[in-house]
């Protein structure tokens, strides 16, 4: 049980919090000196003979002690020494409402079969325990089921669009960008796209700071941007880069029919240090050692993407999405 988020609280219970992860159990466990400096500071003991137990980081920093003098019991407020994360820079099950702060991962089940608790599945160790935030562009989303999100028919000059730019969230490490020159780094997503639905999803990636959000493909040099289009019609994959706005350039296409429609199938595209990028779906290779000339690198938000005016049918969804190094 995690120390309460308000009202009065106790060193004795934010004491059981660090040393059995239960607030409740209100037990000294045969401690009669420890303190709230040593509580507060992991370059402190928390107690003379069990020496100090380190605050757990994946805490958001609301919920765990800035560790800097005068301490306070009121920064244990909602602090869970058994806070749980998932391997990865980002990572969304989509559980709880998108668009507003939601519960971190040891808070309520991780969907979708992903693997919580550790940092395992990242090369680096690199661990994240809060679900990114997200805002709706153009019209026709939603959020169904507390499991995917969706893209429907628009007439919205905007299209239909889900956008983050929180793609780094990383315990103890977040930033408002992401640089993956020396990395070998993983986008990976499940995505349905229905068969009469007749409008392509994009997955983007956002290579300037200042992409526009008002109208999609605007705001001149400022609309850099990587695209991966997913046709409804012919079955390709299409990567494009946008350097401004107006001109888009084909890096690859891969041949027709590479996914299927009216499933659930999963995306994995990496970037190797090399510069080369791959495309994986369902673990088959379909882009593979492709390098691009102007070879973006610093990326600082996602967008998942279907086009206007489509019909009754138009149903492009996607179920989870994570970001890893590997």
């Amino acid at each position: 049980m995690a120390v309460p988020s308000s009202g009065e609280i106790s060193l004795l219970g934010i004491w059981s919090e660090k040393n059995e992860s239960d607030y409740s159990a209100m037990s000294a466990d045969g401690e009669n000196s420890f303190s709230l400096r040593g509580l507060s500071d992991d370059g402190e003991d928390d107690s003379l003979s069990m020496g100090q137990i380190n605050l757990n980081p994946r805490n958001i920093a609301a919920n765990r002690p800035n560790q800097s003098a005068p301490h306070a019991m009121s920064e244990f407020y909602s602090y869970d020494h058994d806070e749980a994360s998932i391997a990865g820079f980002m990572v969304d099950d989509f559980q709880g409402t998108p668009t507003s702060t939601r519960a971190n991962f040891n808070s309520t089940t991780l969907g979708d079969s992903l693997t919580a608790g550790d940092a395992s599945g990242d090369a680096n160790g690199h661990s994240t325990s809060t679900r990114p935030l997200w805002t709706t562009l153009g019209a026709a989303t939603s959020h169904v089921s507390n499991d995917y999100i969706k893209m429907g028919s628009t007439s919205n000059s905007n299209h239909s669009q889900w956008r983050t730019t929180q793609v780094d969230q990383r315990d103890g490490a977040s930033a408002t960008s992401i640089d993956v020159d020396n990395i070998e780094f993983c986008w990976e997503f499940s995505f349905y796209i229905a068969s009469g639905g007749n409008k392509d999803l994009r997955f983007v990636l956002e290579a300037g700071s200042s992409v526009p959000t008002a109208t999609w493909n605007t705001g001149g040099t400022n609309f850099k941007i990587y695209a991966f289009t997913f046709d409804d019609a012919s079955g390709y994959i299409r990567w494009q880069k946008w350097t401004t706005s107006g001109t888009q350039t084909t890096v690859n296409q891969t041949a027709n029919s590479v996914f299927s429609y009216d499933a659930y199938q999963t995306c994995k595209i990496t970037r190797f240090t090399s510069g080369r990028w791959r495309l994986d779906i369902d673990g088959s290779t379909k882009i593979n050692g492709v390098t691009d000339s102007t070879d973006y690198e610093d990326f600082y938000g996602y967008r998942f993407w279907t086009a206007k005016s489509g019909n009754a049918s138009t149903d492009n969804r996607v179920d989870w999405f994570k970001t890893y190094s590997q």
